[in-house]
């Protein structure tokens, strides 16, 4: 049963999370005269994953996982940038990206069944890029947008049921396949803004973009053919309404936002149960990933930052979504319901935040307190008539305060996240089929103090 902690761990399994990341950049640039500058940004990344995932959170080899994962990725990107001074500015970019990722998770289930699923997934990326401005008049703007992408995924998996915990020998595979295919897309912006005057600026504007498909290294070829084969990629197009002003002498910040956006073949990653000995009871799962529908994403954004003459500021946000799927979303056509919902999308949303600044002890005091309310969300997209994990609403406070000496060499701080220690969950999963909830929460209350010396 639960423990009274929610960070008390039961695990059968030893508390391995390793990750080492290293990543290089390199970025030059070239005036090439006073209108004309050419800009190479290089950069290379790579990230090596190991841990234990117990999701049954109990001694006993329920649910019991052990991936390894790894990553890497080369981009390079060239801009050649206009600025003259006169009516048009704009940029014109070439991007390429050149990434692998993939892994193994050797996975245990109610300490019989013995899975390995073995996938990586390579990408190539070309994309040509232009975004630029011009003065219809010296009030009205033309804003235009254009990003040709042309991207290849090629995916790998190699899914099997072992014969015991040795992970050594094959009892039967699941998938076997090596694919490729190709995404293209021009993802096109178009937009106008109006100087009303000097501190007050309005816009509108329409735009496109998509997220590639690919494959399912996890699919269950054997018994569901289809997750073998490329999900589809996703598009939005999304058009907005807006204004930007400056106020009250400069000191107040204030800007809002009115969009509607038209959300197509959404990209949802769930967890199907199946039936695989044949006895009419779904006893076995694998992590399905499908294009579930389409959605309409509409909502209001207003954001605020205040600048007092004295030794305080105000700034935060508000924000109202609207994130309903277009009717009962149906992945295959067979009348089941996949999904009903669009996860991680609260109603409402808001932060307040008050900064202070003021000299103390020969240098300066400066902190701040916020607090920010997420609205009750859905987490995760389960289908087939299991019930979705949620979360309903919550608030978290923080602060900080710090004391600068006066050549800003020294920093003492002090700095609290979630003060209120409020319990939320943040994802989790369930899995009907082995009789398993479980959650993934949030950061208790933590307190940290640092001391910082500026050698330059």
């Amino acid at each position: 049963e639960p423990l009274p902690d929610l960070f008390d761990p039961q695990s059968g399994l030893a508390p391995l999370n390793s990750t080492e990341s290293t990543g290089y950049s390199m970025t030059l640039t070239w005036d090439i005269d006073d209108e004309w500058q050419f800009k190479s940004i290089t950069a290379y990344r790579e990230t090596d994953t190991e841990n234990n995932i117990d999701f049954d959170t109990t001694p006993a080899p329920i649910v019991d996982s052990a991936p390894v994962y790894f990553d890497d990725q080369t981009t390079q990107e060239f801009q050649l940038i206009y600025s003259g001074g006169g009516r048009f500015s704009g940029v014109l970019g070439l991007y390429y990206f050149d990434g692998f990722a993939g892994g193994t998770v050797k996975a245990t289930f109610v300490g019989s069944t013995f899975t390995t699923t073995d996938g990586d997934m390579g990408t190539e990326s070309y994309a040509l890029y232009f975004d630029g401005n011009y003065k219809l008049t010296d009030r009205l703007t033309l804003n235009m947008g254009l990003r040709p992408t042309r991207e290849t995924k090629e995916g790998r998996a190699f899914n099997v049921f072992n014969t015991d915990a040795t992970f050594e020998n094959i009892l039967f595979v699941t998938a076997d396949f090596k694919d490729d295919v190709t995404f293209e897309s021009w993802a096109p912006k178009l937009g106008l803004q109006y100087q009303f005057n000097d501190d007050v600026m309005g816009y509108v504007s329409a735009s496109q973009g998509f997220k590639s498909g690919g494959y399912n290294v996890r699919a269950q070829q054997s018994v569901f053919p289809d997750s073998a084969l490329p999900f589809d990629d996703e598009v939005m197009t999304m058009g907005e309404v807006g204004l930007k002003t400056v106020l009250a002498d400069g000191r107040l910040l204030l800007n809002g936002a009115v969009f509607y956006g038209d959300y197509t073949d959404i990209q949802v990653s769930t967890f199907t149960d199946y039936d695989s000995n044949g006895d009419g009871v779904n006893d076995a799962f694998f992590g399905n990933f499908l294009n579930a529908g389409d959605a309409t994403v509409q909502g209001v954004e207003l954001e605020y930052a205040y600048d007092s003459p004295t030794w305080f500021g105000l700034s935060g946000f508000l924000a109202y979504l609207d994130a309903e799927p277009d009717g009962f979303l149906d992945s295959n056509d067979d009348g089941l319901v996949d999904t009903l919902v669009i996860t991680n999308a609260p109603e409402l949303t808001g932060a307040l935040r008050l900064n202070v600044d003021f000299p103390a002890f020969g240098g300066l005091i400066t902190g701040s307190v916020g607090y920010s309310y997420r609205d009750d969300s859905v987490l995760t997209n389960e289908g087939q008539g299991v019930l979705p994990l949620s979360q309903d609403a919550y608030g978290l406070l923080d602060a900080w305060i710090a004391w600068l000496s006066p050549e800003a060499k020294w920093r003492l701080a002090i700095s609290g996240k979630n003060l209120a220690d409020e319990e939320y969950m943040t994802s989790g999963y369930n899995l009907p089929a082995l009789g398993t909830v479980v959650g993934s929460y949030g950061a208790p209350r933590t307190i940290l103090a640092t001391v910082e010396y500026r050698f330059f």
